[in-house]
C-alpha cells in the first residue's frame, strides 16, 4: 500500500465515523444503508491490505518447520525399520529405509516427502512385526499426517507471494470503488439536505473533500487542519463543487 492509499484509507474511515456518529442516525435509513455500504468497502480494503502486507518469512518458517518435523520422523522410523530388517535379514526392506539426513537435504523441497512416503509405506508393510521397535499404527498415522502437512506447506511461500500480488491489483480497484461510492451514493444524498441543513452539509464536505488529496509529510495537527480547510490547488470533489454552488 502506498502512502497515498494509506492516507485515503484514513479519510474513508473519517467519513465512516462521520456517518456513524450522526445524531438520530437510526431515523435516517438512507444514511444507515450507505454507512453500512461504506463500512463493507472499508472492511474489504483492510482485509486486502492484511494480505498484501503479510510477510513471506511467516510462510517460509511454517514450511521449514513442517519439513523438519517430517524429516526427523522419517529418519527415526527409517532407522528403527532398518534395525528390524537387518535382524530379520531383509535386505530389500533395509535398502528402502536406509536414509540419512543429507539424502533428503540435497533433494528439491517439493520432492523430499517422496522419500518420507517411501519410508512410511515400507514401515506400514511390516507394522504388525514392529511393536518391539515402537513403530505402531498410531505412530504411522501421525507420520502420514506430517507428510501431508509438509507437502502442503512446501507451496506456502509461493502462494503467499501470489496472494500479495493479487491483493496489490485488487487494492487499487477497491479504492476506486470507494471513490465512486462517495461520488454517487453519498454526495447526492447530502446535497439534497444542503438547503435545510447547511451545517450538516458543510460537515460532510469537510469529511470528504480531501479524499483525492495526496498525503503530506506534515504533522498530525496539520493533517487535521487540512480536513477542514481545502489546500490551494487541491483536487476538488463533487462535494466541494456542490458546496461552492
Amino acid at each position: 500500500m502506498t502512502a497515498y492509499q494509506s492516507y485515503k484509507l484514513s479519510r474513508l474511515r473519517a467519513v465512516l465515523l462521520f456517518l456513524e456518529t450522526l445524531p438520530a442516525i437510526s431515523s435516517r435509513p438512507s444514511i444507515q444503508t450507505r454507512a453500512a455500504g461504506l463500512k463493507t468497502l472499508v472492511d474489504t480494503i483492510v482485509e486486502i491490505i492484511m494480505t498484501q502486507t503479510q510477510p513471506l518469512r511467516g510462510s517460509i518458517k511454517l514450511r521449514d518447520q513442517a519439513l523438519t518435523q517430517a524429516t526427523d520422523t522419517t529418519l527415526a522410523v527409517g532407522a528403527l525399520v532398518r534395525g528390524y530388517a537387518e535382524k530379520r535379514k531383509l535386505p530389500d526392506l533395509a535398502a528402502q529405509v536406509d536414509i540419512v539426513r543429507s539424502d533428503i537435504a540435497k533433494i528439491r523441497r517439493a520432492d523430499r516427502m517422496l522419500i518420507a512416503q517411501r519410508v512410511h509405506d515400507a514401515a506400514a508393510s511390516v507394522v504388525a512385526d514392529l511393536a518391539a521397535y515402537e513403530v505402531t499404527p498410531e505412530l504411522l498415522a501421525r507420520f502420514q499426517a506430517q507428510i501431508d502437512d509438509a507437502d502442503e506447506a512446501v507451496d506456502l511461500p509461493r502462494a503467499t507471494s501470489d496472494n500479495k500480488k493479487t491483493a496489490t491489483v485488487s487494492l487499487g480497484a477497491r479504492f476506486r470503488e470507494a471513490d465512486e461510492f462517495i461520488k454517487n451514493e453519498l454526495t447526492p444524498l447530502f446535497l439534497l439536505m444542503k438547503e435545510n441543513d447547511p451545517a450538516l452539509f458543510a460537515r460532510y464536505v469537510a469529511a470528504t473533500q480531501v479524499l483525492d488529496r495526496p498525503a503530506t509529510h506534515g504533522s498530525a495537527n496539520a493533517e487535521s487542519t487540512a480536513v477542514a480547510t481545502p489546500a490551494t490547488g487541491a483536487t476538488s470533489t463533487p462535494a466541494t463543487q456542490a458546496a461552492a454552488a
